[in-house]
């Protein structure tokens, strides 16, 4: 599972990826929007996304999963 890095509330302003997508670890996958700025968030690990768990102009925050890479 991927969380968002960031203390505090975050909006997803872009997904990058698609369920079953192939990603490699370090590839930008989500961009937030924190503080006035975007933000990347970076896949942990080599893998296919599984389940995005948000959209665009939602409101997260560290607890919520964004996306599963399986």
């Amino acid at each position: 599972k991927v969380f968002s890095t960031f203390a505090g509330s975050v909006d997803i302003v872009d997904i990058l990826v698609e369920v079953g997508s192939r990603v490699k670890k370090g590839q930008v996958i989500v961009q937030v929007e924190a503080m006035k700025a975007k933000h990347d968030i970076k896949a942990p690990r080599d893998g296919v996304v599984s389940a995005i768990n948000v959209e665009i102009g939602d409101e997260i925050d560290s607890s919520k999963a964004i996306l599963v890479i399986s």
